[in-house]
């Protein structure tokens, strides 16, 4: 038994915020009849980025979320939102997921996503799934699980640190613009490629880079055409674009001409920009 005085001292202290209000019933779903539309699945600042995204091009989409008072914002604001983790049928089902077209996933962990993919696909087959992860080695778990896309952060993170450097370079944003979206296209493909070579050992997803190399005179690759120095096949390398003077080519033709101080941008492993530093080299 408590003594009277402890019992009076514990009354008087702040009582937590849940039981001064009391439980609040959790919130239920406010999905109208809806089709065609996307689910929004992750952290609250890049789901709100992709909401405006969305709304934006005017397609529908439903929220779910495992934070209760979020959902009852949601809500109020008109939102349709599902309280729960997305992983479980019963909360996907109460999303529409039958009726949708995409889900966009980012909760981070890639046991999470991998869970989150499989029960989604196993409702509904044709459902295109975006999701984001944190490393490229990721990816191949991912696909095999039934992802369609894989966003690695790392990969997005090196972008981010070329676009600034070009900016630095004082380079338009528009021409940068047109180098990143070359980069993805090239790189998406390259790792999605990568990811689906069935070996009879473990599949291994080099990392990345994106590296910029000046062309001298006394290079091997000077006044030669990007045809000829035929870099993917012997190096794996992939030119992605050339800066003469002040103007970058994204995407150049292969009869395109490297002379002397140009610059140019590749995309490849580690070991592959290796090999690229040591055929360019000059004396």
């Amino acid at each position: 038994m408590f003594s009277k005085p402890i019992v009076s001292f514990i009354g008087k202290l702040p009582m937590p915020k849940v039981f001064r209000n009391g439980l609040k019933k959790l919130p239920e779903p406010n999905i109208s009849k809806i089709s065609e539309h996307t689910i929004l699945v992750g952290k609250k600042s890049q789901v709100s980025s992709l909401m405006k995204s969305l709304k934006l091009v005017d397609i529908p989409y439903v929220i779910i979320d495992i934070d209760a008072d979020r959902v009852r914002s949601l809500q109020n604001e008109g939102i349709s939102a599902v309280y729960g983790h997305a992983q479980y049928a019963s909360v996907l089902e109460h999303a529409s997921i039958k009726d949708a077209n995409n889900m966009l996933l980012s909760v981070g962990e890639t046991s999470e996503n991998a869970s989150i993919i499989e029960t989604a696909k196993s409702l509904n087959p044709n459902i295109n799934i975006i999701v984001r992860t944190k490393f490229i080695e990721d990816l191949d778990h991912l696909y095999k699980v039934g992802a369609d896309y894989v966003i690695p952060i790392e990969f997005e993170t090196a972008l981010e640190m070329f676009s600034k450097t070009l900016s630095h370079y004082l380079v338009p944003h528009e021409e940068i613009e047109k180098t990143l979206g070359l980069i993805r296209s090239e790189g998406y493909k390259a790792l999605r490629i990568e990811s689906n070579i069935k070996t009879k050992s473990e599949i291994h997803i080099p990392d990345f880079e994106i590296s910029s190399l000046i062309i001298h005179k006394n290079s091997v690759a000077f006044n030669k055409s990007i045809k000829e120095l035929d870099l993917r096949n012997k190096t794996g390398i992939t030119i992605l674009a050339v800066k003469k003077q002040d103007e970058i080519i994204t995407n150049p033709k292969a009869d395109t001409i490297l002379e002397d101080g140009d610059t140019i941008y590749t995309l490849g492993n580690h070991f592959n920009t290796s090999c690229i530093n040591e055929i360019f080299k000059h004396t």
